[in-house]
């Protein structure tokens, strides 16, 4: 879309006046032209206008898929904290909306980023038991909130177990350091 386009060239103020002549020319604006402008106005780090367009979308009947509540998971998070952005990932599963990989992985670096481990842990579970493998991104989240040796040991084994191998080497290197330390 022209949208994507003009924000992949740093035109912000274009999206913006291209989005508000849709408005005055009564263009009807679907689930697609919502997603992408809630992407754009989140990564130009405005979350709060992402929210009001999440609202205006529910206000308008359109139902959100998966890549929509991604991007509004994301911006509550920035905006408003981790226990906004698991009240809509519950709605999200409520309606029926199933969650990806990507919306796990948003959740779990929420609360690792507010200190919340154990939760975190419980979402990898969560994604276990829904069938919706984690990647090495959901390992690696919560890999960057740990700091006893046998909590990342631990981790890392699991992380192995299931399949899952670190692309970047960046894992083993820190593997091999926690184990050089002595495990506690």
């Amino acid at each position: 879309m022209i949208l994507r386009g003009w924000f992949k060239m740093g035109w912000w103020s274009k999206c913006r006046e291209f989005w508000e002549e849709m408005d005055r020319k009564g263009v009807c604006k679907d689930l697609h032209s919502y997603s992408i402008y809630m992407d754009i106005v989140c990564k130009s780090g405005k979350p709060w206008k992402a929210v009001k367009l999440y609202k205006e979308m529910k206000k308008k009947g359109i139902q959100l898929d998966v890549v929509a509540y991604n991007t509004v998971i994301r911006a509550i998070g920035l905006m408003d904290g981790v226990d906004f952005s698991i009240r809509l990932f519950r709605e999200m599963i409520d309606l029926g909306c199933q969650p990806s990989v990507v919306t796990y992985n948003t959740i779990v670096r929420l609360l690792c980023e507010n200190g919340r481990v154990r939760e975190a842990y419980a979402v990898l579970d969560q994604m276990l038991k829904k069938g919706c493998a984690p990647n090495v991104i959901t390992y690696h989240c919560i890999f960057g909130c740990l700091e006893k040796p046998r909590e990342i040991l631990g981790l890392f084994d699991r992380m192995i177990e299931s399949g899952i191998q670190s692309e970047d080497g960046h894992i083993c290197d820190a593997y091999e350091e926690v184990w050089e330390m002595g495990i506690s």
